[in-house]
């Protein structure tokens, strides 16, 4: 994900969470010992996030970290 994408992103979560829960994520990972710096994990969300996520067109990918966040256009 490009730094333009993560910043969108970011955005998009600070609004949805205007109106709900708090959305626990990081920025970057850790894979099998290699930091991943271009993935943002939502670690803990009000399924409104997801719901929201998808209908902008964002896969989600469920690991054992939490719910990595990608972008594809």
């Amino acid at each position: 994900m490009s730094k333009e994408q993560k910043v969108k992103l970011l955005q998009m979560l600070v609004d949805i969470q205007e109106n709900c829960a708090p959305i626990t994520l990081t920025i970057g990972s850790l894979s099998e010992n290699t930091v991943e710096h271009d993935g943002v994990v939502i670690k803990e969300a009000p399924p409104v996030v997801i719901k929201e996520l998808v209908k902008d067109g964002y896969m989600l990918d469920l690991s054992t970290d939490g719910i990595l966040v990608e972008k594809f256009y």
